[in-house]
């Protein structure tokens, strides 16, 4: 699952977003990701670690309050006890009401040191724009087999891209030749390839180029409609001073 294969790359180059948010209400993964940068897998069973922060809607209630936001920020503040980072699960991220997105988008806007925040809806359409775009969004349900055929011959072009040895135009043209893969799930293939890249040997341009899929990504995410070859084409045309 290319989600999984995100969050262990993000993990091991000790690149993890400060936002992640789950368009899946992938609620298992969230938390199996939260164990993994979490200390102590007892006192997170429990659910009493104390750099772990959950939000969800009040018992009977479908809305997430502004006190509520008010209250995790607050608490957030602290540099954590025992672990790397303050970890934030908000589950049902499509219930924060107007005052609490604006104030969630507060902390999102200007991240907290150390605090990696995720968020979990079945409902993003619901969700404001600004808190979207200010995320990697993770979807768990990519329906195609990571072996197959297919993968492996986008990853075989996509390497060759990487080392100059097909044409940006070229790729951006013909992206399509890879049935069942849209083009979300292209750039976050891409995506994998470059983080692999960058555990095996530093390099800033490779950040470049990382910094730019996240752009594009964000773009899509915001509007779908967008044209794809216009934007693959800009995507790897830039990306070539970067690799």
């Amino acid at each position: 699952m290319l989600a999984e294969k995100l969050l262990a790359a993000w993990y091991e180059n000790n690149s993890i977003p400060h936002a992640l948010l789950f368009a899946d209400a992938n609620t298992i993964m969230a938390e199996n990701y939260a164990k993994l940068l979490l200390a102590n897998d007892a006192l997170f069973a429990s659910r009493n670690h104390p750099d772990y922060y959950s939000v969800a809607p009040e018992l009977g209630k479908n809305i997430i309050t502004v006190e509520q936001i008010r209250t995790l920020v607050r608490q957030i503040m602290v540099k954590p006890h025992s672990s790397k980072y303050n970890i934030v699960l908000i589950a049902r991220a499509e219930c924060l009401n107007l005052n609490a997105a604006n104030a969630l988008l507060k902390t999102l806007e200007e991240p907290i040191s150390n605090t990696i925040i995720m968020l979990v809806t079945s409902k993003m359409q619901l969700l404001p724009s600004t808190i979207i775009s200010r995320c990697q969004v993770l979807r768990g349900n990519n329906n195609f087999v990571v072996d197959s055929k297919i993968h492996k011959i986008l990853k075989d072009d996509l390497n060759r891209f990487l080392t100059n040895n097909i044409d940006p135009l070229d790729l951006a043209v013909n992206w399509s030749q890879y049935k069942n893969i849209n083009i979300m799930d292209f750039l976050q293939i891409l995506l994998v390839l470059l983080l692999e890249r960058q555990k095996a040997q530093y390099n800033k341009n490779i950040w470049k180029f990382i910094n730019n899929i996240y752009d594009k990504l964000h773009d899509l995410q915001l509007a779908p409609q967008l044209n794809i070859q216009l934007l693959l084409e800009d995507l790897l045309i830039r990306s070539r001073v970067c690799t």
